[in-house]
Formats: C-alpha cells, structure tokens, sequence
C-alpha cells in the first residue's frame, strides 16, 4: 500500500502544496483495479473520505481551474455567439442598418428559442462586437483617376518633400460662430445633463490657417474674417504671408477651393491672380485631389482649435482670437509632422477599407469558417440573404446538413 503512495505522489494536483492527492483518473483506477475503498485510500493520503471522493468527481474544467459562472444558462453562447457577431458585422458592412431587436427577432427564429433584445446586448458585449459611428469616405475618392492622385500624394510626393528638406505649407480654412459650447460635460448617470448658450449664433467668423509642417522652428500664419472666404479675402491673406527665405523649396499645398484659384475675379478687381501671387513669393502651389479633406493635417489642427474654443465660449472677436492664439502657441512649440503622419494614415486606411467592403467576395470569406461547423435547429433549413451589389443579384444560401457555404452570381 506504501509503494503505490509514493508512486502517485508526483501526480498530485491540487493547488494545495501540503496535499498529496494524485489525479482523479488515478484515484478511480485504484478504488476499481485495486480494490481499493473510500476509507482504505483516505487513509492511504492522509485525508478524509469525503475529499477523496470529492477529487474523484473533479471534471476536467475543474482540474484546469476554470470558474464556471453561477446562474443560469446562456442563451447565446460558443458557434451561436460567433455566428451572431458575424451576423452583425455582415449586415452593417452591406445594408447599414441593423438594430439590436431585429437581431433577437431573427436569432429566435433560427435558435427556435425566446432572444431578447438585452440577451443579444449581452452577447455582443462578450463577442467585443460593439456599435460604432461610421467613419464615411467620399465615394469620388474611389474613382479610377482619382485614386490615383491619392495613391500618388501618398506614396511619392510627400516622402519626396520630406526627402529634399522643402519647406511645405498647408492651408484650409474652418468656420466659427460665437455661440459655441461644449458638447460633453459630467454629470450624475441617469439624468440629463441642461446648459445654456446664446440661440444667435452671430456673424459666421472664417478662420484661414496656413502651417509649416516640421519638427522645430516653423512658421504659422493664419488670420479671422468675417464671413465668408472669397478670392479678394484670400489674396489679402496669402500677399501677407511671407515664406522663409534658407535655400530651401516652398510648396504650399491647398484644396480645390474656388478662391484658391481665383483668376477672373482677382483681375476684376485689379490684382494679380493666385498663381501670380505665388510664384512672385517663390511659391509652388500643389492642389490636393478632390473630394479628400482628409489628407490635409490642417483638417486635424482646425478640430483642436475648435474644441479649445469650445471650452473658452467665445462670445465676441477678441475672445474668439485670443482662444485661437492660445492654441497658435502650442502648434508652433510642437511638431507637426506628426498631424501629416496622422493624416496618411487615415487616408491609408479608408483606401484599404474600401477595397474590402466593395469586394463582396471578401464579406462572405469568414462565413465559411463560421458556417462549415455552425449546426442549428432542425427546423432551420434554408437561410437566404438576398443583396444587389453593382446591379448583381448574388443569393446566399446555406445548406445545413451538407455544412458548407454555396453562392451564384
């Protein structure tokens, strides 16, 4: 009896380091095998008979101490939880719209069980599959020469600049109003949080800001109108501005705005045009493909001017610009190279995103993963998603008992 004591020492398990009770495969061979009783081998180990027959029952989730929840069952749970947030994510990338009751309308027709509408919040929450605001992309973004132009800007063009040290310049303009307020504010939960800010939102203030993309010294020259900005304003504001003279190139690159390249109507006016004003300042100007804000890193600084107003509540001129200049100072003691690296990036991203959701085929990929394994109820034949996709009617269908996934375009 001795011998096959020391023999299963090394395989105790229990997280107690003074218990020697060896696994309870072993345990169950000796009360079989060796006709061994209850009593006979707690007193082998040491122990009474009750923990011996309790580490006799031990599962194997038990012996791997995973906690298993109290309460009752879930009602959405393993291959039923992947399918439902595959489920969301599928519809919200092809229709748009897809609401948290339409699901438990549809699980508890598949499942064949009552799903309710905080049962599928649950379970989204353990998927971490969670609602989000839709980040939109021009759809003109997409088009064949212009995407080019992007994928240039991207890929040459500013690594270029970069590369020969020019000095580049961006430019964009953001309007502001003197009834601007915070949006957000804590308060108790619950309960709704009620300020007050003037109902005249005065007149529309323009802000022009044209920024020197760098990591040390640079130059910020940027100015508020009232209104509107039309050609005559801008060739005010772009006569002012003066580039560094160092030996270096200066690239000011703006959008497509109709006061950027104004001709007709600075003529009119008896001033020179744009592009004439430019190139006597030494100045190649680069305009941005349409239809892409984002590429421009003035775009950020103009939502961090705008937040800083925010919170100053500007109600006149004075305090509208001295808020600005507050934030002025800190774009010129940091860098801002880092706001046009931000920018690539998002347009990177919404390029690659676009080519996943246009292509259809590239939905459906992680469907069969899911799918192939995927056994609900019996009464849940045929599942049928029907979705026009570039004037091509495409029927999905699944086939439950052969488990696998079949499509005809």
């Amino acid at each position: 009896m001795e011998e096959k004591k020391e023999i299963t020492l090394n395989n105790s398990y229990c997280s107690n380091k003074n218990c020697h009770i060896p696994l309870p495969e072993i345990l169950n061979r000796l009360h079989k095998e060796s006709k061994l009783t209850w009593k006979q081998l707690a007193d082998i180990y040491e122990t009474s008979e009750r923990t011996i027959r309790r580490h006799a029952r031990q599962s194997a989730k038990k012996r791997q101490k995973i906690k298993l929840k109290r309460g009752r069952k879930r009602k959405i749970e393993g291959k039923d939880l992947d399918y439902l947030s595959f489920y969301a994510i599928f519809y919200t990338l092809t229709f748009k719209a897809v609401t948290q009751k339409f699901l438990a309308g549809r699980f508890s027709w598949i499942l064949r069980k009552k799903i309710s509408q905080p049962t599928i919040c649950r379970a989204l929450k353990r998927a971490r599959v969670s609602y989000k605001r839709f980040t939109y992309q021009a759809s003109e973004q997409l088009r064949p020469s212009n995407k080019e132009k992007i994928e240039y800007f991207i890929n040459v063009l500013f690594p270029y600049l970069l590369k020969i040290g020019a000095n580049i310049f961006f430019l964009d303009e953001s309007g502001f109003h003197f009834n601007m307020a915070p949006k957000k504010g804590y308060y108790f939960k619950g309960k709704r949080l009620f300020s007050q800010k003037p109902g005249n939102k005065g007149e529309n203030q323009s802000l022009i800001l044209l920024a020197q993309i760098a990591n040390g010294e640079k130059i910020i020259h940027w100015r508020t109108v009232e209104g509107g900005v039309n050609s005559e304003k801008f060739h005010k504001f772009l006569s002012e501005f003066n580039p560094p003279n160092n030996g270096k190139k200066n690239v000011l690159i703006m959008d497509n705005l109709s006061s950027h390249r104004a001709t007709d109507s600075c003529r009119n006016k008896g001033l020179s045009t744009i592009e004439e004003l430019a190139k006597s300042k030494g100045i190649e100007v680069i305009f941005l493909p349409s239809y892409t804000p984002e590429i421009n890193p003035i775009e950020e600084m103009n939502n961090i001017i705008k937040q800083h107003t925010r919170a100053r509540q500007a109600r006149n001129k004075e305090k509208l610009d001295s808020a600005i200049e507050e934030k002025i100072k800190v774009f010129k003691e940091e860098s801002t190279v880092k706001y046009l690296n931000s920018s690539i990036k998002e347009c990177k991203e919404k390029l690659a995103s676009a080519e996943r959701t246009d292509d259809f085929g590239y939905k459906l990929r992680s469907i069969r993963d899911i799918w192939k394994d995927f056994e609900p109820k019996e009464s849940c034949q045929n599942f049928i998603i029907k979705k026009r996709i570039t004037n091509v009617k495409i029927d999905i269908w699944q086939d439950w008992e052969n488990g696998h996934l079949n499509w005809i375009a």
